[in-house]
C-alpha cells in the first residue's frame, strides 16, 4: 500500500465516501478504506483474488473486467486502482480510463499506480504455483497524458521503488466531469 497516497486520497473525499477498489486483488487496500469508514466495493477479474479479499472484508465484491465496469454513472466518490491497470493491454487503457472517469461523481478522485518502463508482455511469476501474468509498463509522463486525455486533471504525481526491479509511478487525479 502506498501509505501517503491512501491518506491523501481519503482526505480529498467527502466524509464516509463510496470507493471502488478496482483490481482489489487480495483486499488489503479495500480493508484499510473500510476500517476508516468508507463504503467500499471491491472489483477484480480473478475469483481467486476475490476469495482472498473476502477474508479481509464483508463489503460487496464483484467479478468484473475493468475495461467494462458494470456500474451506473457517477456512483463513486473515488476509484482506487492500485497496481491493476498494468495488467491491461496498452491499447485498452485510454477507453478504460474514460470508463473509470464516468463512474465518478463530479470532481471525484481517482488513484492509479503503474510500473515505470515500456512495452507489454506475459511474465512468469510465482504465487504458490508458477503463473503467467500480463504486464504493460509506461513512462510516467505518457501515462499522465493518458489521464488528461481521459478527462482527469492531475493533482499529484510521484514515484517509488519496490526492490531493485520494480519502479512505480503514482497519480492522484480529479475527474473533470462537472
Amino acid at each position: 500500500m502506498v501509505a501517503d497516497a491512501t491518506e491523501r486520497f481519503l482526505k480529498g473525499l467527502p466524509e464516509h465516501p463510496r470507493i471502488l477498489d478496482l483490481g482489489c486483488g487480495h483486499g488489503r487496500d479495500l480493508a484499510w478504506f473500510a476500517s476508516r469508514g468508507a463504503g467500499v466495493v471491491g472489483a477484480d477479474l480473478s475469483y481467486g483474488m476475490l476469495a482472498q479479499a473476502r477474508l479481509q472484508v464483508d463489503d460487496p465484491l464483484v467479478v468484473l473486467d475493468m475495461r467494462h465496469p458494470a456500474f451506473r454513472r457517477a456512483c463513486f466518490d473515488g476509484v482506487w486502482c492500485n497496481a491493476a491497470i498494468i495488467h491491461l493491454p496498452v491499447n485498452d487503457v485510454l477507453q478504460t480510463l474514460v470508463a473509470i472517469a464516468g463512474l465518478l461523481v463530479p470532481a471525484g478522485l481517482g488513484f492509479f499506480s503503474i510500473q515505470i518502463g515500456s512495452g507489454e508482455r506475459w511474465e512468469r511469476e510465482s504465487y504458490g504455483e508458477a503463473a503467467e501474468r500480463f504486464f504493460s509498463r509506461y513512462e510516467p509522463d505518457a501515462f499522465a497524458a493518458l489521464l488528461r486525455e481521459a478527462g482527469f486533471g492531475l493533482l499529484d504525481q510521484s514515484a517509488s521503488r519496490a526492490g531493485p526491479l520494480r519502479h512505480w509511478a503514482h497519480y492522484l487525479a480529479r475527474a473533470c466531469n462537472s
